[in-house]
């Protein structure tokens, strides 16, 4: 199962960067990953999701959002995209490897971002987004303090932020979770007609 589709030209950019990350230390995450964890769906990318951090199933999987919260995630961005169906999307998350404790997830630390800061800028630089769309608080924290800025080199792509799929998940079918389920496929479509 492959879900990272690389444009040739990018082939050998994208094996060299998980060549360097695939055996990360540089924070104590790395001891409890199964593997590190880059995204899935295409690259180069027109929107760039980015989410908090990777759970049991991506662990497992080595891929990001395929979890119960990546299908919610996968509705949002069907029903954005559906009058827009060319353009190319790439999910990663702040921090490449499942923060745990005792086998539940855990949000990870400002610290545990920060080590894994290099990973995600390079991952946004050859995705080469026109959007950002960060995936709860901590992705949009991490976007405002980390990686907006990085090397004092200002990235400077649109971002919006929706709600993350796991909050949608615990809200499940209740009125509130359609409201919300339906908000983030507004704000998200309105923000990829701006890219035309």
């Amino acid at each position: 199962m492959n879900l990272i589709q690389i444009d040739p030209k990018l082939d050998k950019q994208f094996t060299r960067l998980k060549q360097g990350w695939v055996n990360c230390h540089n924070c104590k995450l790395h001891k409890c990953r199964t593997q590190v964890v880059f995204g899935r769906g295409q690259l180069p990318a027109d929107v760039l999701f980015l989410g908090e951090a990777p759970g049991e199933s991506e662990d497992l999987l080595g891929y990001a959002f395929v979890g119960k919260a990546g299908k919610i995630l996968d509705k949002i961005i069907y029903a954005a995209f559906y009058n827009e169906p060319e353009y190319s999307y790439f999910i990663t998350n702040t921090v490449g490897c499942r923060p745990t404790y005792k086998g539940k997830n855990e949000t990870p630390a400002e610290k545990h971002i920060d080590a894994c800061k290099e990973r995600v800028v390079d991952t946004i630089l050859l995705a080469q987004p026109r959007l950002v769309v960060c995936l709860g608080k901590i992705a949009l924290s991490a976007w405002k303090k980390h990686l907006y800025k990085y090397q004092d080199k200002e990235i400077t792509i649109p971002y919006i932020h929706l709600r993350h799929p796991a909050y949608l998940l615990r809200l499940g079918h209740t009125q509130e979770g359609t409201r919300e389920f339906d908000a983030s496929v507004n704000k998200l479509n309105k923000a990829i007609e701006g890219l035309a």
